[in-house]
């Protein structure tokens, strides 16, 4: 839930046992206040506690209290649980990959099918597993979009993977950036199959290090970045060398989820399993961000950037450090096949 005055009136529900027992005439305002909305409702007061509190309701509604406070906190529950797009976490129950559709679970026990997802999410499947999103219920057949895995454990260890890369960061002032013979961060984000990609199991082979974002519109950056990323793929495939990981890191996480960049990475060319298209949490982002020297400044809808390109060996440690968009796959293949000898 993202209302403020919900989360504030679901506490008052939570803590006021009085409140709490709210009456069938609350019911029924809630119930008009939601008209043509009953999923919604079904959703999120699963969620609150709010329709246990109403079932257990009986009589009350004749006390000045729950006149000058139960109802108004109806009213303000109602008008924000009013919205057609809600942010949600749902268990992916099957994937209906020729209609693009997902089988859900929704916090009530309830199945809602079917549901439109994006080529990439369904391509990712996240069968069984629980994922957040944004579930529109305006449209019809509903749609979730801006998915992303939901696993506690995952992001706990995702956190404090990164915490020591971030205070690093913080610490760094305007100091050099990560240059040659420097070692690469602990980090850890998602990929492009939901996956959650550790820098420690990058630094076990040779690994090219980029960024960019997918709505980039310069067609000299992240455009060209991609596509010398995957001319660089094809000439590893071709001479055999499925040891190296090529990894792209976005920072725009606010639009590239996992099925974003999955989709991305198909069109692209960049599809096969040596990439490693990331994304995840933005704090941990501009960390790295800024220990390898990217400045990034959002300005007239976009992102204005600079490019750096790093190429570590199989311990992590950088063997070669390329500034700006005129990076070559030529340069760093001859220098892959170089550090194989």
């Amino acid at each position: 839930m993202t209302c403020p005055l919900a989360d504030a009136g679901v506490q008052l529900l939570r803590s006021t046992p009085t409140l709490a027992l709210a009456s069938e005439h609350a019911t029924q305002i809630l119930g008009k206040l939601l008209s043509g909305k009953p999923f919604i409702t079904n959703v999120l007061a699963h969620d609150i506690d709010f329709s246990r509190a109403l079932a257990q309701g009986g009589g009350l509604c004749q006390s000045p209290l729950m006149i000058r406070c139960c109802i108004p906190l109806c009213v303000t529950l109602a008008l924000c649980l009013r919205a057609e797009v809600v942010d949600v976490q749902v268990r992916v129950l099957a994937v209906d990959s020729e209609n693009r559709t997902f089988t859900l679970l929704l916090p009530t026990g309830k199945e809602l099918s079917p549901v439109k997802a994006s080529p990439g999410d369904i391509a990712i499947g996240y069968t069984n597993q629980e994922i957040e999103g944004r579930l529109n219920t305006d449209s019809s057949p509903p749609r979730i979009d801006t998915i992303w895995p939901a696993n506690p454990i995952q992001e706990n260890a995702m956190i404090g993977v990164n915490r020591s890369m971030i205070r690093k960061a913080a610490g760094l002032g305007r100091g050099p950036s990560l240059a040659r013979g420097d070692y690469l961060p602990d980090f850890a984000f998602y990929n492009q199959r939901g996956e959650m990609v550790y820098s420690t199991n990058l630094r076990r082979m040779p690994t090219v290090l980029t960024f960019l974002f997918t709505r980039c519109g310069d067609p000299n950056m992240c455009p060209a970045t991609a596509a010398r990323l995957a001319e660089l793929g094809t000439r590893l495939a071709e001479a055999g060398r499925d040891d190296v990981r090529l990894v792209a890191l976005s920072f725009d996480p606010e639009y590239d989820t996992p099925g974003i960049l999955n989709q991305y990475g198909n069109a692209m060319g960049m599809d096969t399993p040596q990439f490693e298209l990331l994304t995840g949490d933005d704090e941990a982002i501009q960390a790295l961000l800024r220990l390898v020297g990217v400045r990034t400044i959002d300005e007239n809808g976009t992102i204005v950037h600079n490019l750096v390109t790093l190429l570590s060996d199989d311990h992590g440690r950088i063997v070669l450090r390329q500034d700006g968009s005129r990076w070559s796959a030529d340069s760093i293949f001859e220098k892959l096949e170089t550090m194989q000898q």
